[in-house]
């Protein structure tokens, strides 16, 4: 599978990535207090929610020049407090992941800074896209030859509050900006108090001829952002959270993790934070909803390959989403 993938010229070294990620760091400390107005990163913002045409592709036709197999990796762990160590921990985790001939790398949500006993402590320590974590991990992506999946909080000049962005960077390179859609007003939390919504439907990301469609925690208890990814063509479906606790919530996680897959027959990939606040279980599910590898509640990276023939067989004997009945 090496030999698909790209040569990055001039590779960062990880020590150099961790340096520049603390020199920035240093020299950013007063200036992050603050809005972080006036970014030069550009944004479109909708008073609604932007949607899509749908349309039906046509799953039986491959593109020739994609990967027929994938390895992909999620890597779930404690986010702290301090970003310059939750960036050594997605460095490690990086290389260890490149090295065992992954492509894609998902993380958990929020991945800049957490703290269990203060649920403004993400938002207050938000960034901006060109700040020194966003900086680092496109770093650690082009090192690696790797695509990092994971969501983190930033500031922009289009809100008041800062955005629970999801990004896609691939060989160091920004692919997809998705700010959060559905905000976690339930169990007693309310995301919206320290975070703005997102209006944007995501667009599908292309990765070696595999359609990615994303969605962050609370999203998948919505099964119709699933779908739209669905019928837009998309083969996986990745989710970044942090699932806080509570009675039956691994249950739920579960249950939704293999529901969204099944009902859409797309491989689904799952990454949570673990912490005293969130349940960790990161999860692999393919289309026929069966788990192909799946985590606890310690930090841990788990590696599965997706399979397009298996997709393929499973759309054919499971054609839910040519035999759908829209216009009832």
């Amino acid at each position: 599978m090496m030999e698909n993938r790209k040569t990055c010229a001039n590779p960062i070294e990880k020590q150099e990535v961790l340096d520049t990620f603390a020199d920035e760091s240093a020299a950013s400390t007063k200036t992050q207090q603050c809005r972080y107005k006036g970014t030069n990163a550009k944004h479109s913002y909708h008073s609604r929610i932007t949607e899509r045409p749908l349309y039906l592709p046509d799953f039986d036709a491959c593109d020739n020049v994609a990967m027929r197999n994938m390895k992909v990796a999620a890597g779930q762990f404690t986010v702290t407090e301090k970003p310059e160590h939750n960036i050594s921990i997605i460095s490690g985790f990086t290389s260890e992941a490149a090295r065992n001939h992954a492509r894609i790398l998902l993380l958990p949500e929020g991945l800049i800074a957490r703290s269990d006993d203060d649920p403004r402590y993400t938002a207050d320590h938000a960034q901006t896209i060109d700040g020194p974590f966003v900086t680092a991990l496109r770093g650690i992506s082009e090192a690696n030859n790797l695509a990092i999946m994971g969501t983190v909080h930033l500031h922009e000049d289009t809100a008041d509050l800062p955005y629970n962005c999801f990004l896609v960077i691939d060989h160091g390179r920004i692919l997809l900006e998705y700010r959060k859609i559905h905000l976690y007003n339930a169990f007693g939390e309310r995301e919206s108090d320290s975070i703005a919504p997102g209006h944007e439907i995501p667009p599908l990301v292309d990765i070696d001829g595999w359609m990615f469609g994303v969605m962050t925690c609370y999203d998948i208890r919505f099964p119709e952002l699933a779908r739209r990814h669905a019928v837009a063509g998309a083969d996986v479906l990745v989710v970044s959270a942090a699932w806080a606790r509570g009675e039956g919530k691994v249950d739920h996680w579960m249950t939704l993790c293999k529901a969204r897959a099944l009902e859409n027959t797309c491989y689904l990939m799952a990454c949570s934070e673990h912490s005293g606040h969130d349940i960790g279980h990161s999860m692999v599910v393919d289309p026929a909803a069966r788990i192909l590898a799946q985590s606890g509640e310690r930090d841990e990276l788990i590696y599965t390959d997706l399979n397009r023939n298996q997709l393929e067989d499973v759309r054919r004997i499971l054609p839910v989403l040519k035999n759908r009945r829209i216009t009832l």
